[in-house]
């Protein structure tokens, strides 16, 4: 590459060990081979040929590179021969980086005083190589330091601790990343992780407990436009996380799957699109904008989305994020045993947390309950946010329900905008609280996590929880639950359907969007009582797997009762922070707002309606 100063440098199939950090000039492109993955099959015939060494028949010795490819290899660091010819350390790896784009600069130096070459554009490239690392022998290696703008494409790295980063103190354009894939180390430490592992080599432990950071797989900060990540995979234990940007004016995030935490922080113009990320990752963000569509999510330890402001905490020289999170899918994996990081009494119930320096526009964005691995099923329920109170001098912030959200879910995750400081925008209409049926019968579907018994229901219909506007109670039944089915060989839940047929529901012609109460007792054994509410977004079915109801939490309490409410309420209209009702009679309890009116619609009185003032109702 140092003498060819500028064009494409291929290496065929084969293993390259490297034993210091490869430097990659400026406009240079490094090339190997695709591996051939028929030749990971066994007993497999190539049509005549189609043979990697020749010949007319398939070789004896399929060796390992020609399965992988071009494979770059970091030696040993405990390699017999210390030194070069010239006297460096025979694996003398910058950073612990195994390859440098545009190596100007060592990569702890100022990055913008020593380029060569000002502002480069996105010239240089690397593609179709697997770097492999034997980690136990190489811990804590990095794959790619690109100084600059760059292409990476069909590149893979297996067990090393990071794919690509690059500096961020430094401006480039034109960072790609293409159809990449990741495997992070298995058995590794990374900060506070130990692994039974290796438990049997102390020498390795005390090596690698020596490297705390915080890598990101892909940690790509820095100043810089037009970036692009597309189709790129990651494989991820517990590393800090899979992506984060920094300071990045524009980008196009899409069609990844990111199975660890994603990170954004002073980022503006972001899209984020048609992504698949699991086991229960979070998406931290400070100070960014960013829209983010038509993703998949599933729900895990922590709400899915961190909104907070990082740079001015306790501070009133506060900025705010601008988020749009549009038809995006929270998905809680329901049959998630104790032997699962997805565990269903670990998942939490919340979806958002932030402390309210934002504009966040929601828009049909559900929360979805399904088994793991089964396809089309679509049971949406709204949204929970968590508030963050942060008081000056304090760590960490008082963490309280954002009630005002979560009350009226069942609406606002549909349609709706969160100014700051936990200000609502929004205008909906309820035509119709007085239309709900349901019944219930144990289903095979569902797998009771509780203990074996006879458990009573009771529904009520919640419809604006502040005013106690809702319904009277109905009786769903006695059911035997935890009962072992004969075809499944698990214990039975509870199917809860809230429409008679496939167009009623509890909000005739409201779209089946309501707080659907329940309340649970057992009436053998050991008396319990529970109560959980909620928001239906759509869905005709609920599932009681005995800890939760499409992952919301039971709620334990000394007794159980219904919530009395204003049932003579016909159709609510909210308005900013009040409502414009329909009713036969006068509200008679509830948290009502001033400037709150009740038409009247009933005939036993002759006012036409009734207006909530400071000194309460008023008759006109």
């Amino acid at each position: 590459m140092k003498l060819k100063h500028a064009g494409e440098v291929f290496l065929p199939k084969g293993e390259y060990a490297i034993c210091k950090t490869l430097k990659v000039p400026y406009g240079i492109v490094l090339r190997g081979e695709l591996a051939d993955y028929r030749l990971n099959r066994s007993n497999i015939q190539l049509p005549i040929g189609d043979y990697p060494l020749g010949g007319d028949t398939t070789p004896d010795d399929l060796s390992s590179y020609y399965k992988l490819g071009t494979v770059i290899r970091p030696l040993n660091t405990n390699y017999p021969l210390t030194v070069d010819s010239d006297g460096t350390p025979i694996t003398s790896f910058d950073n612990n980086f195994a390859v440098v784009i545009n190596p100007n600069i060592h990569p702890n130096e100022n990055h913008n005083e020593a380029w060569e070459h000002q502002f480069p554009p996105a010239f240089t490239t690397i593609r179709d190589i697997h770097f492999t690392n034997f980690w136990t022998e190489t811990p804590s290696m990095r794959g790619i330091y690109a100084i600059g703008g760059m292409k990476i494409e069909n590149i893979s790295w297996s067990q090393f601790v990071q794919a690509v980063a690059t500096p961020p103190d430094m401006y480039c354009d034109g960072k790609t990343i293409v159809n990449c894939g990741f495997s992070s180390p298995t058995g590794y430490i990374f900060k506070d992780f130990i692994f039974d592992t290796l438990a049997g080599s102390q020498q390795i432990i005390k090596r690698l407990a020596q490297d705390s950071n915080e890598y990101y797989a892909f940690d790509l900060s820095g100043l810089g436009d037009n970036l692009y990540f597309h189709r790129n995979h990651m494989n991820m234990n517990e590393i800090a996380g899979g992506l984060k940007l920094s300071k990045s004016n524009g980008a196009q995030i899409s069609c990844n799957i990111i199975n660890d935490n994603i990170a954004f922080y002073d980022c503006k113009g972001i899209s984020f699109f048609a992504n698949h990320c699991e086991n229960g990752i979070q998406v931290k963000i400070s100070n960014s904008q960013i829209d983010f569509s038509g993703n998949y999510f599933h729900k895990g330890t922590k709400p899915t989305f961190l909104i907070r402001d990082n740079n001015a905490r306790g501070s009133v020289n506060v900025q705010s994020s601008t988020i749009t999170l549009q038809n995006n899918s929270l998905v809680f994996l329901d049959h998630e045993d104790e032997s699962s990081n997805l565990y269903i009494g670990n998942i939490s119930p919340y979806d958002i947390q932030t402390d309210g320096y934002l504009s966040l526009s929601i828009q049909n964005t559900y929360r979805y309950r399904t088994p793991r691995n089964a396809a089309g099923s679509m049971h949406g329920c709204g949204l929970a946010i968590l508030k963050e109170i942060w008081t000056i001098g304090e760590p960490e912030p008082e963490l309280i329900p954002f009630t005002e959200f979560n009350d009226l879910s069942y609406l606002l995750s549909g349609s709706s905008l969160i100014k700051p400081n936990f200000h609502i925008v929004h205008n909906h209409v309820v035509n119709n609280t007085q239309f709900f049926r349901a019944s219930a019968m144990p289903n095979n579907n569902i797998v009771w996590f509780l203990e074996k018994g006879a458990y009573h229901y009771r529904m009520q219909t919640i419809w604006d929880k502040k005013r106690l506007i809702g319904s009277s109670t109905l009786t769903l039944g006695d059911f035997n639950l935890g009962e072992i089915d004969t075809y499944t060989k698990k214990p039975q839940g509870l199917l809860l359907n809230i429409g008679a047929n496939s167009y009623d529901g509890p909000s005739d012609g409201n779209g089946n969007q309501v707080v659907i109460r329940l309340m649970r007792a057992r009436t053998n054994g050991n008396t319990a009582y529970h109560s959980i509410e909620i928001p239906v977004c759509g869905t005709r079915f609920l599932y009681d797997n005995g800890l939760s109801v499409c992952g919301f939490k039971w709620k334990q309490e000394t007794s159980i009762a219904p919530l009395t409410v204003n049932t003579m309420i016909q159709s609510i209209h909210f308005v900013g922070d009040n409502v414009v009702c329909k009713g036969t009679a006068c509200p008679t309890v509830g948290k009502w707002t001033v400037g709150d009116i009740v038409y009247n619609t009933g005939t036993a009185s002759n006012n036409a309606m009734w207006i909530y003032t400071a000194n309460g109702w008023q008759a006109r």
